[in-house]
This record gives C-alpha cells, structure tokens and sequence, in this order.
C-alpha cells in the first residue's frame, strides 16, 4: 500500500472526506495500472488499426474511436495516455458513471453500459448523425 494511500484511509475516520476521494482515487489509479498490466503484455503498446481497411471511404472518413469507460469499474480506463498510438487514434475518453452502487467497483459493471442511459443515449445519438 503506498504512503498515501495509507495516510488517506487512516485519515478517513477523522471525519474529512477528502481523504476518502484521495484513497479512491489513488485505488482508481492503482485498478486501471493494473488493468493495464494485465491487458498489454507488449512493449511498446500499440493500438489496432482504426478503422479498419475494409470500410468504405466515405464511412472510414466518419468513423470515431470514443471509449466511454467508469473510472470506478475494474475493465474501463481512458486509452489515450497509454501510448502514443491510442492518442492518436482514439478521438475522445468519454468517463461516465455506469451501474449501481453494488456493482460500481466488480467486473459485473462492465457489462451495464449497454443498459444505461450515460452510454446508451450518446452513442445511439452519434449513430443517427453517422448514418
């Protein structure tokens, strides 16, 4: 456990509340490092190609990479800041809070994108634009 994040969570029962952010935020932190060094096994990391060469023109030319993710959630980090190819081809980090208190921090919230309104309404929004 780092300095912090033990300082945080013995401060946590003074009653301050911003040691609890900083202890949640410092568990974020550590749960997207290790999501990342379970996900990438390669160094450097590389994004896949985006998009794919088997669109069409007009359609790879509308094309977006935005990735909606929890900071809460074990499976969901922004990809922008892990290499210098997902910065330049994911388009947007979009963080947005998906399922309920009881699953916020389990995988289980991985799958409650498709079911919640953070995620369902701007991307059926962006597919009536595109098509």
């Amino acid at each position: 456990m780092s300095d912090r994040l033990l300082a945080a969570t013995s401060d946590k029962f003074h009653g301050d509340a911003r040691p609890r952010r900083r202890a949640r935020e410092e568990s974020g932190a550590t749960r997207r490092r290790s999501s990342l060094l379970f996900t990438f096994a390669h160094d450097p990391v590389e994004a896949i190609a985006f998009p794919g060469g088997g669109l069409p023109s007009d359609v790879a030319t509308k094309a977006r990479w935005l990735n909606y993710y929890d900071k809460d959630e074990v499976l969901g980090y922004p990809l922008k800041p892990i290499s210098q190819s997902y910065d330049a081809l994911v388009n947007e980090d979009i963080e947005i809070n998906v399922g309920g208190f009881g699953a916020s921090f389990t995988p289980l919230s991985h799958t409650a994108y498709w079911t919640d309104n953070d995620f369902t309404k701007p991307v059926a929004k962006f597919l009536a634009d595109f098509l």
